[in-house]
């Protein structure tokens, strides 16, 4: 049995994801933080009013009620790492009770193979293959990525903000899959 829970490949492509943009950050000089978060078993109506309702999910969903919090206490990791100053780069953030199901902020487990950097690197080119966009490996001033917020290129940024903003390769390349999901397949 592993040292802590299970991780989902969702999950893993996440955290791999946010690990090589700070590696790559760091080394020229884009002077983003990123890190990443995780709700534990907040309270939503997603499996209430979805197609678990009166299934298995909806029944384990009940019973498990104890181990849950709030759909707000669910959202404070993500929070944290947004904007206190406490933050760190490449940080991940969760729950701090029983599994990571419930509790206050603090540093949430990292599986082994999330601190792959060789599979890292090897999700981060797919995803450059997958999306056709690259970001500059010349170093960049943080002036060229603050305000930038989503992919319409609204700056919605506010000055002084402990959030900077930038667009990420991984935000572009489910974009770009999701208007054309043959540009997935012919670039497998």
């Amino acid at each position: 049995m592993s040292a802590g829970p299970r991780i989902s490949s969702r999950s893993l492509a996440n955290l791999l994801f946010t690990f090589e943009l700070q590696r790559r950050s760091d080394a020229h000089g884009w002077g983003l933080i990123s890190n990443a978060a995780h709700p534990g078993y907040a309270r939503t109506d997603l499996i209430a009013n979805g197609p678990g309702a009166g299934g298995l999910r909806g029944m384990l969903g009940k019973m498990l009620r104890p181990l849950s919090h709030s759909a707000a206490d669910g959202a404070l990791p993500t929070l944290f790492g947004a904007t206190s100053p406490e933050a760190e780069p490449m940080g991940y953030y969760g729950p701090n009770g029983f599994y990571e199901l419930k509790g206050p902020v603090a540093s949430a487990y990292v599986a082994p193979k999330a601190k792959d950097e060789g599979l890292a690197r090897k999700l981060w080119e797919v995803s450059e293959k997958l999306t056709g966009v690259q970001w500059p490996v010349e170093e960049q001033s943080r002036a060229s990525f603050l305000g930038r917020s989503d992919l319409t290129g609204r700056r919605s940024c506010v000055g002084g903000s402990p959030v900077e903003c930038a667009i990420s390769p991984s935000a572009i390349a489910n974009q770009r899959v999701l208007k054309n999901p043959s540009a997935y397949s012919a670039a497998t």
